[in-house]
């Protein structure tokens, strides 16, 4: 028997009749290599989880279903019942290349995956290759709705990490195939296993594979997660040049150097001492980075300065165009990490 190549995870919660749209659209996929679906439910009430079974009692060669309860995860939004589902459903999977899909999503066309996994197989430099995709809303036709990104931009080709992040950072990740051995575990935490996040978990080193396709389709509803919060928190919370620097590191000077104005809104909101809703609260205070957790408004002159340092050294370089990976060192010192012994070392930094 041959190895699994490509393991594609969806998940879903009491979407019975989008799972079953979802379903049928990867099995029309046209794949010439061993492959998987597993299907991680997290505590439908309406049936979706017996869907679920009689796909696998259809194709139990194919299909693998599995239930969670994200309750057990205390999650601050949903984005963390998300995640929490995708990696109880990333534990039962054996391929060698991984495709998160949303219950409510689907795919069109029949070959996408499969060059999508072609490509990546044919660039060993590469941990994830990325296709176009299209956005509908709720409700609208396939056909109404337009493509993200331009064919031009994703013409076969390769690209240098800074250059997706300054072109297509925040590409749906379910339009992302990525190589399951550049994942590094130690940095998988499930309220930041969602979306963008995903992406940039697998990113490594490497190099980025574009192809020329448009089969995936992402569906926007009217109460998202976004819908939730006020439009303060939302800035704060989707401030991504400093979550994705927390998820990859080692790709902190280009999200640094094409966000750095949003970092800049970051910490003004902070020395503003902005007031959050407790569930941003309860998200921001879980990640491991000092201006995040600035919001407590529990105030230390030590907290402060170092707040005015960072938003003076980020005025600095952009007034003089520094832009030397030493300068994003040094920032991202000032904003994630940093033990500071006293406050006159902060003080003399600049």
């Amino acid at each position: 028997m041959q190895n699994t190549l490509l393991s594609i995870i969806i998940i879903s919660h009491n979407q019975r009749s989008e799972l079953k749209r979802c379903i049928d659209s990867v099995l029309a996929q046209l794949i010439p290599f061993e492959y998987e679906i597993i299907l991680s439910d997290d505590r439908s009430s309406d049936g979706t989880y017996e869907l679920a079974q009689e796909y696998e009692r259809q194709y139990p060669r194919v299909i693998q279903a599995t239930q969670c309860n994200s309750d057990e995860c205390n999650p601050a939004m949903t984005s963390d019942r998300a995640g929490y589902n995708r990696l109880n459903g990333l534990k039962f999977t054996r391929g060698d290349y991984l495709v998160h899909i949303d219950g409510d999503d689907f795919f069109i066309g029949n070959d996408c995956l499969k060059r999508q996994v072609e490509m990546l197989e044919k660039h060993p430099e590469c941990n994830i290759c990325c296709q176009r995709y299209i956005s509908r809303n709720e409700g609208q036709s396939v056909e109404e709705a337009d493509s993200v990104f331009t064919a031009e931009m994703f013409s076969n080709r390769i690209i240098s990490i800074d250059e997706f992040i300054r072109t297509v950072p925040y590409i749906h990740n379910s339009a992302c195939c990525m190589r399951r051995s550049a994942l590094r575990k130690e940095s998988v935490f499930f309220y930041q296993y969602d979306d963008v996040d995903i992406t940039f978990q697998y990113i490594g080193k490497g190099k980025v594979a574009l192809i020329d396709s448009c089969g995936f389709v992402y569906t926007r509803y009217n109460q998202g997660t976004a819908s939730h919060f006020e439009k303060t928190d939302q800035k704060i919370l989707w401030t991504l040049p400093v979550l994705e620097a927390l998820v990859a590191p080692q790709c902190t000077g280009s999200f640094f150097r094409y966000g750095i104005n949003d970092i800049l809104d970051l910490i003004n909101y902070a020395r503003k001492k902005v007031q959050l809703q407790k569930q941003s609260l309860k998200f921001l205070f879980r990640l491991d980075a000092f201006v995040l957790k600035s919001f407590d408004n529990n105030f230390s002159p030590k907290k402060m300065i170092r707040l005015n340092v960072a938003r003076l050294w980020i005025r600095i370089m952009i007034k003089l165009g520094i832009d030397g990976n030493w300068s994003y060192k040094l920032l991202y010192r000032l904003i994630i990490k940093w033990s500071i012994p006293n406050d006159v070392v902060m003080s003399r930094l600049i």
